[in-house]
């Protein structure tokens, strides 16, 4: 008697077995049927022995800069203010920024990704963190709180002639312009 924690199958089911072999940067992975189905089998013969799927190789990522950086809260982009103005008195080492933002490592290094996904590079050297660009210019593409504008506020700002005003009045006219849902059959 079989324990309950074997299952039987159903007679005439088969255990596959994959089989994988790569070709011109390809995975191509093989099922055959394990039993009398082999190879040489009227069954394969017939096509109904193996099943093929072609999958590109995994390859290594690619680190990619994000259009837009994520949202923050007006506490992150506070501490992002306070680490850029830090780095105004010169290259600082993990520690120093550590402690003087008042968060652990992985908060830096939390905050460190942000800011590189928006375009402010801090390379490493010498155990040191440096700016390669000037903190004014670091400051200017800090991303910024949502303030939760209506979109009459948001109107109203748009009217300016910076490009600032340009960039939100795109964003106004794609809410304002968009073209409405139709339905299928009217």
């Amino acid at each position: 008697m079989k324990s309950s924690a074997q299952t039987q199958m159903p007679q005439g089911a088969h255990k596959r077995r994959p089989l994988i072999s790569s070709v011109g940067g390809f995975r191509t992975i093989q099922f055959r049927r394990l039993g009398h189905d082999g190879p040489g089998s009227a069954l394969e013969a017939a096509g109904g022995c193996s099943a093929t799927s072609e999958e590109p190789m995994a390859q290594k990522r690619k680190e990619s800069v994000s259009a837009a950086p994520r949202a923050v809260t007006a506490e992150r982009a506070a501490r992002l203010f306070r680490l850029l103005q830090f780095l105004r008195r010169g290259p600082q080492t993990r520690e120093a920024l550590t402690r003087h933002l008042g968060r652990d490592v992985r908060s830096f290094y939390r905050d460190l990704e942000l800011l590189r996904a928006g375009g402010i590079d801090l390379p490493l050297r010498d155990s040191r963190y440096y700016l390669d660009e000037s903190v004014d210019a670091a400051i200017a593409r800090l991303p910024f709180p949502d303030p939760v504008l209506t979109l009459g506020e948001a109107q109203q700002l748009a009217k300016g002639r910076s490009a600032a005003a340009r960039k939100l009045k795109k964003q106004i006219d794609r809410i304002v312009k968009a073209p409405s849902a139709r339905r299928k059959g009217r």
